[in-house]
């Protein structure tokens, strides 16, 4: 699903777009940095640094990538999607369409629960680059909404349902299919260079879907 505009009315979309702006603001905040081409099997030492520090290093050259927790100061500027405002942390009772209870005023409360799928938000991520960054083929197992505020992001899908099989998946966490839904432990990769693949080494990788 592809939501175009759905973050033209948060601040961010504009004020971060001004790298004055996020230094004076938001320099001082201290983020978690990567290399800027994901080795998920490389152990890189994980830099902690300011963002003023991050921006000068990036502007300067360095291949970095701010991959961190949205730091507090900087959720001001952000501005959650109503959509997304659904959702709720207590568990309730399973039935179609949300839960329900026998008496009480929890009749009515557990009335109007949301479905399943309406869970809280666990983290909020914050990616930032000042150069080409790429990632290892990769599925997650949480849920993600991915949400661009500055820039251009190109995303390859592959259908895991039915091309699972042929992906060398690093962990094999993995197990099959079933009922259509893919089997899983846990988040995997494939240990390739995204942006070099030997399609002749790994033949079948050629055609997925």
């Amino acid at each position: 699903l592809i939501l175009r505009g759905a973050a033209t009315s948060m601040a961010a979309s504009h004020a971060w777009n001004d790298a004055e702006y996020v230094n004076r603001s938001f320099g001082h905040m201290v983020v978690r940095v990567e290399p800027a081409r994901e080795d998920r099997r490389a152990r890189h030492d994980v830099l902690q640094m300011e963002l003023s520090e991050f921006l000068w290093r990036s502007a300067n050259g360095e291949e970095l990538y701010v991959v961190s927790t949205v730091p507090h100061l900087m959720t001001a500027d952000l501005q959650v999607p109503p959509f997304l405002l659904c959702g709720r942390s207590n568990k309730v009772e399973k039935r179609a369409g949300g839960a329900r209870a026998t008496s009480g005023s929890k009749t009515d409360e557990l009335a109007s629960a949301p479905p399943r799928w309406a869970t809280p938000i666990d983290e909020l991520g914050l990616w930032i680059s000042q150069t080409p960054t790429s990632s290892q083929i990769h599925y997650d197992q949480t849920n993600i909404l991915n949400c661009l505020l500055v820039g251009d992001k190109q995303w390859v899908f592959i259908d895991t349902r039915s091309e699972h099989d042929k992906l060398p998946w690093a962990e094999g966490r993995i197990r099959g299919v079933s009922a259509n839904t893919p089997l899983y432990s846990g988040s995997d990769f494939v240990d390739l260079d995204p942006l070099a693949i030997d399609v002749t080494a790994h033949a079948r990788l050629r055609g997925l879907k």
